[in-house]
């Protein structure tokens, strides 16, 4: 079993390199040079050796000797590359040829430099390594920045975009997203296959998509726009899309045109609910109207009339507007009852004083206090007395 050791570099950020050959006097020879240079090292005298450190801890890349006894370089190289794709891997050997090197680039050597007398050598192994290890780290931290990238677009809501103003609105970017909201593969909607304007939004709503879109472009703004889509299936939803122009030169690919980035998620649901809700309470008025005892809601917590009808405003003549939003202070004699000791009744039947415009009169008064989720409401129903 080969010998290992290791020289630290004073900076604990410096680029931990794995060196392995076969003799001991050059493992630590280049170990304290390479630890002159900023280099951390440790030193392995055979392959094996050196694969079990890889296995240990991790390094930031691997110089090797190639004439070693029991697995060569070449070997050695092929065994890391299993294991670790793109770690850098210098082939550092006394023994060079136009034959080893070409077989190393086929197993994917980063670099290849012939061992040579002096120490000057091992500045231009460190500045080797330096230049590899800063490759390798901004390619490893752009492909995790890719990866976050595309685990956030995975998970949204939705579909991201970029797409010109053109007729048809053609993309050059979607993502996966896209097969949930519409049925369509990336490829189908970024190539010719699918004319979002003419296959997948519905007819009636592509002139207003393309006015709002083209209005908030022209005043350098971003863009919202709700309207119905034609899935793939022939389900017809509702989507919510939001985005803006960006600098045209930011797309190679385009010429001369108004470059678009945005998301679009489906909206159907929370579309249904609302417009559901706007005739439940469209109906509830419009009952509230008819009824013709007058009715109070008040908002105990924000101490305010929050709905009426047009009885309370006759019976305490008084203009309906006027009393949305009055203070309950205003409307309730102070030495009849309070806000506060009618919320806290379980129920209201009672003689009650109620300010008209006119002053003070008497009236039969009913109601309850009721709660929603975490508002409540005060409801008063009051008539003359008989």
């Amino acid at each position: 079993m080969g010998t290992t050791g290791t020289a630290r570099a004073d900076d604990e950020d410096a680029p931990l390199v794995l060196h392995v050959d076969d003799e001991e006097g050059i493992v630590d020879l280049a170990a304290t040079f390479l630890e002159r240079e900023g280099l951390s090292v440790v030193s392995a005298t055979d392959a094996e050796t050196g694969l079990e450190t890889l296995e240990e801890r991790p390094v930031d890349a691997v110089v090797s000797d190639y004439d070693m006894p029991g697995t060569d370089g070449l070997e050695f190289l092929g065994a890391v590359r299993e294991d670790y794709p793109d770690l850098p891997f210098i082939l550092f050997t006394g023994k060079g040829s136009e034959e080893i090197a070409s077989e190393a680039i086929s197993r994917g050597v980063t670099d290849y430099l012939q061992k040579e007398t002096g120490t000057d050598q091992y500045a231009v192994l460190a500045n080797r390594i330096e230049e590899s290890v800063r490759r390798y780290r901004a390619e490893s931290d752009l492909a995790e920045a890719r990866r976050r990238y595309e685990t956030l677009l995975a998970n949204l809501p939705g579909m991201a975009y970029r797409c010109t103003t053109d007729e048809g609105w053609p993309m050059s970017f979607v993502s996966e997203g896209c097969r949930t909201l519409t049925g369509y593969d990336p490829a189908e909607l970024m190539g010719e296959a699918v004319d979002w304007e003419e296959d997948v939004i519905v007819a009636p709503d592509r002139s207003p998509v393309r006015r709002a879109v083209e209005e908030a472009i022209d005043h350098g703004d971003p863009f919202e726009v709700t309207y119905r889509i034609d899935r793939r299936d022939g389900e017809r939803r509702t989507v919510w899309e939001q985005g803006r122009a960006i600098e045209a030169d930011t797309d190679p690919d385009v010429d001369d045109a108004t470059v678009l980035e945005g998301f679009i998620t489906d909206v159907t649901a929370r579309e249904r609910n609302e417009r559901a809700l706007r005739t439940v309470s469209a109906t509830q008025r419009a009952v509230l109207q008819r009824v013709t005892d007058g009715v109070i809601l008040f908002d105990p917590d924000e101490r305010e009339v929050v709905e009426t009808n047009a009885a309370a405003a006759d019976l305490l003549s008084r203009d309906e507007s006027t009393l949305v939003r009055a203070n309950p202070g205003d409307l309730l004699e102070p030495a009849d009852a309070s806000l506060e000791d009618l919320t806290a009744a379980e129920t209201i039947d009672r003689h009650l004083s109620l300010a008209t415009s006119d002053g003070p009169a008497d009236f039969d008064v009913t109601g309850c206090t009721l709660t929603f989720e975490n508002d409540r409401r005060l409801v008063v129903v009051f008539s003359d007395i008989e």
